[in-house]
């Protein structure tokens, strides 16, 4: 696989800029599809995170106005194996927390420095008790809750708790719908609206929404297939980074007064 990129030069086009350069490799190897990014901690830089496939190699490549530059390679955390494509990686909003998921390696989370890119204390959950069949994983809005689907159950855990692994709470189970087909859980979305939107792992017309996911347990008001959309989507959800993070104050990298 490539991960490519696209330069546009937005003082062309009489400020609606132009493509100067297209399909550029950043670079090729086997990764996992698992690609996600968070806003640097000095509020204007980016990392972009991607995980090599059949490896525990996490990859952070640093995006600022010079371009985009080497990754720094990490080996941290579990050996993904063959089934590496499924599942989903986020940042929490907050940027202190990255967490990926897939049904053979559990939920895998780690604390990250936004200003070095590091990762480092890794936690792992284990899904061998839940038959996990597909996986999805989103932060609430406050960063303290993490949202885990295993296809027909979604968990919640808390990122305050001591023991987060025994933090587990049941949420929801899948109820049977089919829209038309069934409508069971898969990748979740935090929205700008505060809520979490989350897909099925078939062509459906319904999202799933944790309405208020900043609240504990059952108080997050999760509504199965609550979203009827006006046509079918498969599968996958848009995949945005969460935007309205910017610097990270008292840090070390707070150097450009954003």
């Amino acid at each position: 696989k490539k991960i490519q990129y696209t330069q546009v030069d937005m003082s062309l086009g009489n400020g609606l800029g132009a493509v100067t350069s297209k399909n550029e490799i950043a670079l090729q190897d086997t990764f996992t599809d698992h690609l996600t990014a968070v806003r640097h901690g000095n509020g204007r830089d980016w990392w972009i995170a991607a995980h090599k496939g059949r490896s525990n190699r996490s990859l952070l490549f640093l995006l600022d106005p010079d371009g985009l530059h080497a990754p720094i390679a990490q080996h941290i955390g579990p050996v993904w194996g063959p089934r590496d494509w499924s599942g989903q990686s986020v940042f929490s909003p907050d940027g202190s927390k990255y967490a990926r998921a897939n049904p053979d390696h559990g939920l895998n989370l780690f604390d990250f420095d936004r200003c070095t890119g590091a990762l480092s204390n890794p936690v792992v959950v284990s899904l061998a008790a839940d038959s996990a069949s597909a996986t999805g994983v989103a932060f609430s809005p406050n960063s303290r809750y993490l949202y885990l689907s295993t296809g027909t159950k979604l968990f919640q855990f808390d990122m305050q708790a001591p023991n987060i692994p025994a933090s587990k709470q049941l949420i929801g189970v899948y109820d049977g719908f089919l829209g038309p087909f069934p409508t069971t859980f898969y990748q979740m979305r935090l929205a700008p609206n505060g809520k979490i939107y989350m897909g099925a792992t078939n062509g459906v017309r319904y999202l799933h929404t944790i309405h208020q996911p900043d609240m504990p347990g059952a108080a997050c008001n999760f509504v199965q297939h609550d979203l009827e959309l006006p046509t079918h989507f498969a599968i996958g959800l848009p995949n945005f980074p969460y935007f309205r993070l910017y610097d990270e104050p008292g840090s070390p990298c707070d150097t450009l007064g954003i």
